[in-house]
């Protein structure tokens, strides 16, 4: 935080103190306690603040949706298809993909839970087990499990499963098929107002 505040007074310094300032952060493990405070936090020093709703910005693209157009306008480049390349579906390879994060996901976000509530004399075991509860009532959820998973680390796995058809997805591939109507509602809030703070007045 004290590097924030630093960056913040840095910036106001350099262009004036009514320099608009917008910041986002990935939620990575954190817990919703953790997340609501640095929102407080960070509020004190920017003029609008986001914590991504999902892991990371790259979970935003990582819809099935996406993933599927990604894959099949990556194959019909490659002159291959899902089909006769012996993949699955493409739900049952992301759903494959995420299932191997679950009990990293259960542990960090015990580990996160357990960092932030220890001042208020939250036990680790009940910090664990609070987070356990949280994981096992969303996994059963696709979009849930979307939101919970590091994205980077999901499109990698994606991308071994792809490997021997010799077709590989980017971040910059998935942006090339992604659609308006597709970016989530908390990041496409944030960004309209970033838009109308620094849109010319007329």
């Amino acid at each position: 935080m004290e590097r924030f505040r630093s960056v913040c007074e840095g910036i106001r310094d350099s262009l004036g103190p009514e320099a608009y300032i917008a910041a986002c952060f990935d939620r990575d493990y954190r817990c919703d306690e953790e997340v609501e405070w640095l929102l407080a936090e960070f509020g004190k020093h920017a003029n609008t603040v986001c914590i991504l709703a999902r892991h990371e910005i790259e979970n935003y693209l990582l819809s099935l949706a996406t993933v599927d157009r990604a894959i099949s306008r990556a194959t019909r480049q490659h002159g291959t298809t899902v089909g006769t390349s012996g993949l699955p579906p493409t739900i049952e390879i992301i759903e494959s993909a995420m299932n191997e994060f679950r009990s990293e996901v259960i542990a960090n976000r015990g580990a996160e839970r357990s960092r932030f509530m220890k001042s208020a004399g939250t036990s680790t075991l009940t910090a664990y087990r609070a987070a356990s509860v949280e994981v096992d009532a969303l996994w059963s959820d696709f979009d849930e499990r979307l939101r919970l998973v590091p994205g980077k680390e999901l499109l990698s796995k994606i991308n071994q499963t792809l490997q021997p058809t010799g077709v590989s997805l980017s971040t910059r591939s998935l942006l090339n098929v992604l659609r308006s109507g597709e970016v989530a509602n908390d990041l496409v809030g944030f960004l309209k107002k970033v838009e109308r703070r620094i849109a010319p007045k007329k």
